[in-house]
């Protein structure tokens, strides 16, 4: 216990910031999974490692957040394989009747939660009640289109909105004890810069690598 305590130290998982950590282990788990067994068993090996990688954590004492994260991945991955199968059966089943049931399902798993929190059974509870509220938002989606220009950057862009995280940009300014408010709509403004001027290097890059083809 001691090594993989050394181990979450050296690799910083026992920070604040562990969704970066959570984003690094994924990314290597699909990169290695890919180029060692391929596409065809890509989702086994991922949901493989998502569940060794929990037993590690758990191991190391961590929050359930990082078996969530994991093991929602891995669930991820293979409704985006078998996404057409699963629409299909999602428009057999009726649109309410598929909202009602997963709706249902989801606060029913989020109470069974509450109620069982902190122990082993409470974690597989919240796992499945985050896979059933994916499903439902997925549902929604698909029916209720959203045209706003502003929603579908946000969306463009979640991943590099998730990574720069306005709490660690918040941070310096709690402790200098300025308002909240502040806090809020300088770590709005510091986090558009980030991702503009992201997106303009990625695009000067790819230019470069294009010109040196």
């Amino acid at each position: 216990k001691g090594i993989l305590f050394f181990l979450g130290y050296i690799i910083g998982i026992r920070e604040s910031q562990w969704f970066v950590s959570v984003i690094l282990s994924l990314y290597i788990g699909y990169y290695g999974g890919y180029k060692l067994f391929g596409k065809k068993y890509l989702n086994m090996v991922v949901l493989i490692y998502s569940v060794v990688l929990g037993l590690v954590f758990w191991k190391l004492g961590l929050h359930e957040r990082w078996y969530n994260a994991h093991l929602l991945f891995s669930v991820g991955m293979i409704v985006a394989t078998y996404n057409e199968t699963i629409i299909m059966m999602l428009g057999k089943m009726g649109w309410w009747l598929t909202v009602g049931v997963l709706g249902v399902a989801f606060f029913a798993f989020s109470f069974s939660f509450m109620a069982y929190k902190g122990s082993g059974l409470g974690i597989l509870l919240k796992i499945i009640s985050g896979i059933c509220v994916c499903l439902l938002l997925y549902n929604i989606l698909l029916r209720v289109r959203i045209n706003s220009p502003i929603i579908q950057w946000v969306g463009r862009n979640s991943l590099l909105i998730y990574i720069v995280h306005l709490q660690i940009i918040a941070m310096p300014f709690l402790g200098n004890k300025v308002q909240d408010d502040w806090c809020l709509l300088v770590g709005l403004i510091i986090t558009w810069a980030i991702i503009f001027w992201y997106n303009m290097l990625k695009k000067g890059i790819e230019r470069i690598c294009e010109k040196g083809k």
